[in-house]
Parts: structure tokens; C-alpha cells; sequence
């Protein structure tokens, strides 16, 4: 898949929906979901970037068999130049050798925004590690689908991401949490995750057995499609509810989001808001200090 050449103002064009998958735990099962969601967009009729998050393992190129790869460092630059990518069907954007993951991780939330431009739909399957690029990219996404897997740390694991969310001023009314590989046999229900994260929406991934894992392993993963597997037949009940189909054009995220394709750090903020909090409580104190002193005055 090659870089297209766009022109016109990128403001009269309709911008698409970005779409993140993420999980606080490993084994949870998040590319597998992200490349399910991404193939149901697709079937119905969208053009879909999927872009690996995960700069220095990820997968998600093998699960279709490197078909339609671009790596990384070409759709930054194409996002530079305003050149713009070609959106035929699927396209999947895998990481460039893992020397170079730190350079791009930085750039994710802004590559992700501008191919919102050329695609209708942006999966972005993130790494396992909650950094600021992370939360940057969840704040200027449309939809976070939070992934978690049938286990205790799991779910314990969706709680600390959450309170990270609240310290940091991090909206999660834009989270989906998907709770993976549900089965008459799951430990956990939806309704269980639910009551674990304080009343939160979920909805359940269906297990779909050994199948799934050796077909994407092989880049076989449309067969998986093809065949109606119950974990690519639930994928299709979550991006109907994640990417709308009467779409229309998406509201352009406030600017204060992204600034220069990155977050604020988080840390810097935070301990902002503690040096306000201290200085408020010492004022508090010399107030109460000039107040005993006018009363011995008296």
C-alpha cells in the first residue's frame, strides 16, 4: 500500500473515527480484538487503517499475513508532508525496526488524527504500557475500547487504569470496556466486571476457541470472518456500537488535547495541582496565624 497524493483543505474533509484498543493487563486478548473490529469495519463497506501501536512487538501484520503493510515511518512522514495514504479496504500499519520505537512512540496521537483524514475508520492497537503518549492518543480518540481478559489481575488492573484516568483529568466517557473470551465456562460475566468497575457499560467478546489464535497466527485472519467464528461474529455487535454506521462527519477534538502531537505530561500537571493544593493550605494557615495575633492585640 503506498502513499497517495491529497490535495485540498483538510478542513472540508469529513474526518473519520479513531478508534483505540486498550487493556491494563498482557494475555488480555486487545490485537485480537483490534483486528476483529477492524475486519467488521470493513466488511461494512469502510475504509480501515489499523495501526500498530505497539513499536516494538507488535503483531498485528502477521495476523493478515503482511498483506497491505506500510510501516510506521512512511505514514509519519506522509502525515508531514500532507501527501495522504491511499484508503482501499483494510490497511495495516506495522513498527519499524524496535531501535526506532522510541522516536515514533511519541507521534502516535498525531498520526492516528491525521489519518482520520483519508480513512473512515483508525484502530490503533496499543502496547501493554500506560505512558503519556498513550493517555494523549485515549483524549483525541473518538472511542477506547478497554479490553479485559478472563482473570482476576485483569480486572484489578482496569481499576488502577481508571483511578491513573481520574489523577490525571483523563475523560473516560469515550471507554467501551470489552470483557474477552466470555463462554458459559468464563469466569467472569459482564455484569461481574460491571459491579468491579463501579457500574461501568460492558459489553462481552465471545470466545471463539483454539481456531482463532492458529488462523491469526498463519495471517489467516479473514477466514476467520469467512467462517462466522463467534469471536468475529460478537466483534461486529461492538463496532456497530463503537463506529455508528449512519456516521457522518466527527467533530474535530479540541485542540488543547494535542499540542504538537503530544500530551502535556501528565506528572508536570499533577504536581501542578499539588503545589496549588500546598499553597492554598499554607495561606489558610497564615490567615489563621494573623487572626490569633490580632486577637492577643485585643
Amino acid at each position: 500500500m503506498g502513499v497517495s497524493e491529497r490535495s485540498g483543505d483538510a478542513s472540508s474533509r469529513r474526518i473519520g473515527v479513531v478508534l483505540s484498543v486498550v487493556s491494563a493487563s498482557g494475555g488480555a486478548g486487545k490485537s485480537s480484538v483490534a483486528m476483529a473490529v477492524a475486519r467488521q469495519c470493513c466488511n461494512r463497506g469502510l475504509s480501515v487503517l489499523l495501526l500498530d501501536g505497539d513499536c516494538q512487538f507488535g503483531g498485528c501484520s502477521r495476523m493478515t499475513g503482511d498483506k497491505a503493510l506500510l510501516p510506521f515511518s512512511q505514514l509519519l512522514r506522509a502525515c508531514e508532508t500532507g501527501e495522504g495514504v491511499a484508503a482501499e479496504g483494510l490497511t495495516v500499519v506495522g513498527p519499524d525496526a524496535m531501535e526506532y520505537a522510541e522516536q515514533h512512540i511519541p507521534h502516535l496521537p498525531y498520526v492516528a488524527r491525521q489519518a482520520a483524514q483519508w480513512f473512515d475508520v483508525v484502530v490503533v492497537d496499543t502496547s501493554g504500557v500506560w505512558t503519556e503518549p498513550l493517555l494523549s492518543l485515549m483524549e483525541a480518540s473518538h472511542r477506547v475500547l478497554f479490553v479485559v481478559g478472563q482473570s482476576s489481575s485483569s480486572v484489578m488492573g482496569a481499576r488502577r487504569a481508571l483511578d491513573l484516568c481520574l489523577r490525571c483529568s483523563v475523560a473516560t466517557g469515550s471507554f467501551l470496556f470489552v470483557l474477552n473470551r466470555c463462554s458459559r465456562h468464563s469466569l467472569f460475566t459482564s455484569i461481574d466486571v460491571s459491579c468491579a468497575l463501579g457500574g461501568a457499560h460492558v459489553v462481552e467478546m465471545l470466545e471463539g476457541g483454539a481456531v482463532v489464535e492458529e488462523l491469526q497466527g498463519c495471517g489467516l485472519a479473514e477466514r476467520l470472518l469467512q467462517d462466522g467464528n463467534p469471536f468475529y461474529k460478537s466483534a461486529a455487535a461492538i463496532a456497530e456500537e463503537a463506529v455508528p454506521r449512519c456516521q457522518g462527519a466527527q467533530e474535530e477534538r479540541p485542540p488543547a488535547a494535542l499540542r504538537d502531537g503530544r500530551r502535556m505530561g501528565f506528572m508536570a500537571s499533577r504536581r501542578r495541582n499539588d503545589a496549588a493544593k500546598r499553597g492554598k493550605h499554607q495561606l489558610a494557615a497564615q490567615e489563621g496565624a494573623l487572626r490569633a495575633e490580632e486577637a492577643l492585640w485585643r
